[in-house]
């Protein structure tokens, strides 16, 4: 696991430009950084590409505010990870992996990177079987497939988003319920800020 140290060479916006000594060797596309600002917030970078002369740039997963030229960056040697197992259903965590719902901190050791390699074609499986996510409305109302071989290698969020938003009319249509509904916009590059949109449907 290599890990090494750069600095701050130019922000712009989300995108961050990082500077290593001459002769230390640059972490590798997809690697984690990490800068600690002055208020002790620690911020993750992504490595997306080598720029040249000693340099990489990086999209930063929270604000940048306060970033300056010469802060201090350390690579982690390897990409973001999220924690797995049992301990992760029904729990909300941001793009990084840190629990967000305020209940208890995950521990992340022995978590999966985000960027890995794909699994080998002995390891699929052609069987169609539940993915329990731990969510008690989207396991109860419409649960998700596995992903086989045989399916789409995504799943189309919207056509679950309308199937769901069809089953809540049909609860309340007959009692003329107000039914509130919320989504998340979609995030820029990577941020796990993001807007919410909430509003309320009379049926």
């Amino acid at each position: 696991m290599l890990i090494s140290k750069g600095k701050v060479s130019q922000v712009i916006g989300p995108v961050v430009d990082v500077s290593f000594e001459n002769g230390v060797e640059l972490p590798t596309i997809f690697d984690a950084l990490e800068v600690t600002k002055k208020d002790g917030t620690r911020v993750v970078l992504e490595v997306q590409s080598h720029v040249g002369e000693n340099s990489i740039r990086a999209i930063s997963m929270d604000s940048t505010d306060g970033f300056t030229r010469g802060m201090e960056v350390v690579s982690t040697g390897s990409a973001i990870k999220m924690p797995v197992g049992e301990k992760i259903k029904g729990r909300l965590f941001n793009v990084i992996g840190e629990a967000i719902d305020g209940i208890n901190i995950v521990s992340n050791e022995g978590g999966m990177p985000i960027h890995r390699e794909a699994p080998k074609f002995d390891q699929l499986s052609t069987a169609t079987e539940i993915l329990l996510t731990g969510i008690k409305v989207i396991d109860l109302i419409e649960p998700y497939a596995k992903e086989t071989i045989h399916q789409r290698p995504c799943i189309n969020r919207y056509r679950y988003a309308f199937r769901i938003r069809r089953y809540v009319k049909s609860f309340c249509k007959p009692s003329r319920k107000i039914s509130p509904s919320a989504c998340r916009g979609q995030c820029f590059l990577g941020a796990n800020t993001s807007t919410v949109y909430l509003k309320a449907r009379l049926y």
